[in-house]
């Protein structure tokens, strides 16, 4: 399986990286880790995430509070978002 970033999805991730690494040096690269085991986890087992919407699924971080929202069609997986969890939940869904 393919798996890319929509660009906006990538803006939403250099802003949480930011934001982290302002906070504690390293956490930032830590949460791109995690991102990154995350979509490494989603291609092992795209089917065992919950939908969000008919070809949308959600993984949701374990140490951060955010989930990674995956487009998903065939052999191809886009992130839409990286979603904080306090954000609005739908703010994503015109990124198709």
């Amino acid at each position: 399986m393919t798996f890319e970033f929509h660009p906006l999805a990538e803006e939403d991730l250099d802003e949480a990286i930011a934001h982290h690494e302002a906070i504690q040096p390293g956490l930032g690269l830590a949460l791109l880790a995690e991102v990154q085991a995350a979509c490494l986890r989603f291609q092992a087992f795209p089917h065992a995430w919950p939908s969000l919407s008919s070809n949308c699924r959600q993984v949701v971080l374990t140490r951060f509070p955010y989930s990674l929202i995956l487009h998903v069609e065939a052999e191809r997986a886009v992130a839409l978002a990286l979603a904080h969890h306090r954000r609005h939940p739908r703010f994503w869904q015109d990124r198709r």
